[in-house]
């Protein structure tokens, strides 16, 4: 039988400091976040398909499948370009190009996600990691999770040109409660949170994961608030400032066992988010979270670079219901979910 390896990597929710690990700001100010990793997650399979120099990517959750040569991937860039699955063919590239490979003529790579596209959560770099994790044991590559965030985070950006920072790479591939320091100098340092047992209960019973159906571009969110950051916008970057100021009081909270007060900061730092870009929030999402905190959440946030995907709300749980049952009447998706410790890991079935 031929060698099957699977992995996964789990998707995040971002509390505080998104968008201060994206540059310039970052290495001009460094970045600090605030996240979680949860128990949704991206997966990748690697096996070998029987068929000789032929190398196919199927994206089950997309329902799309492309196939091609090895000699054709190695060659041609048209591949790429044409692709509607270029994550799959350049870190398959990246795995090729700087890796001893053997026996890589005849595979079939499959992956899913469990979050829709554009959902907010970093499910196209988890998905990255996940591939790198897979081809990481299948390949016996000795890769640290260190090594796996940054190579994921060097296909997107370098190798793709795909707008966005680092925390995804990092969370994905580390997983767990973190607070994670993006230094000027190019370091990440990503700092567990030895967060109380209780603290998690009642973080995760105060939290609801809202999917609002609009799946929306990221990278176009944050191209328009790279331009801001490279034109030294004052009121932008000032607002980044205090952005970042908000992820410490919200970890500082967090480890003193107060969630009303972390969520009321949550709360405060929405509103900043939404000065970045008109494209953050719109109408529907405003009357969302007014509805909510009407109802007596405490804060809350879109997930991820804004303008729709996920709405994470911090409420008192005795309330949670009620909120819940307004969020479904207006056509909104509960998703439950629970803090997840592991970062991406993979075995061979």
């Amino acid at each position: 039988m031929s060698q099957i390896i699977r992995s996964r990597a789990p998707l995040r929710i971002s509390f505080g400091g998104g968008g201060t690990e994206i540059d310039p700001y970052r290495s001009k100010s460094g970045g600090e976040v605030l996240n979680s990793t949860i128990s949704l997650y991206a997966y990748t399979t690697i096996k070998e398909s029987g068929q000789k120099d032929t190398i196919s990517f199927i994206a089950t959750d997309l329902e799309v499948k492309e196939k091609y040569s090895l000699n054709a991937l190695l060659k041609d860039d048209k591949c790429l370009k044409k692709s509607k699955l270029k994550i799959h063919i350049a870190t398959f590239k990246n795995i090729i190009e700087e890796h001893e490979t053997q026996n890589l003529s005849s595979l079939e790579i499959t992956t899913f996600c469990d979050a829709p596209v554009g959902s907010g959560l970093g499910s196209s770099s988890t998905l990255t990691v996940a591939m790198i994790e897979a081809f990481n044991k299948y390949l016996n590559l000795d890769l640290n999770k260190y090594e796996i965030a940054k190579k994921a985070f060097y296909i997107e950006r370098e190798k793709l040109g795909l707008y966005g920072g680092q925390q995804d790479q990092f969370s994905a591939a580390f997983g767990g409660f973190n607070y994670i320091d993006f230094k000027k100098s190019g370091l990440v340092n990503v700092s567990k949170l030895n967060l109380a047992k209780k603290t998690l209960l009642e973080l995760e019973a105060s939290l609801i994961l809202a999917y609002t159906g609009i799946s929306r571009d990221s990278g176009k969110i944050i191209e328009s608030q790279i331009k801001k950051d490279i034109s030294n916008d004052t009121y932008y970057i000032e607002n980044l400032n205090e952005i970042k100021i908000y992820a410490r009081k919200m970890k500082k909270e967090l480890l003193k066992n107060n969630i009303v007060e972390f969520g009321h900061l949550l709360d405060q730092s929405w509103a900043k988010k939404r000065k970045l870009s008109k494209l953050i929030s719109s109408k529907s999402i405003d009357n969302l979270y007014s509805n909510a905190k009407d109802l007596g959440a405490y804060g809350g946030k879109i997930s991820g670079a804004g303008g729709g995907g996920f709405f994470m709300i911090i409420c008192n749980p005795t309330k949670k219901r009620i909120i819940i049952n307004e969020l479904i009447k207006m056509n909104n998706q509960i998703y439950t979910v629970h803090f997840s410790k592991n970062g991406s890991e993979s075995w061979e079935i």
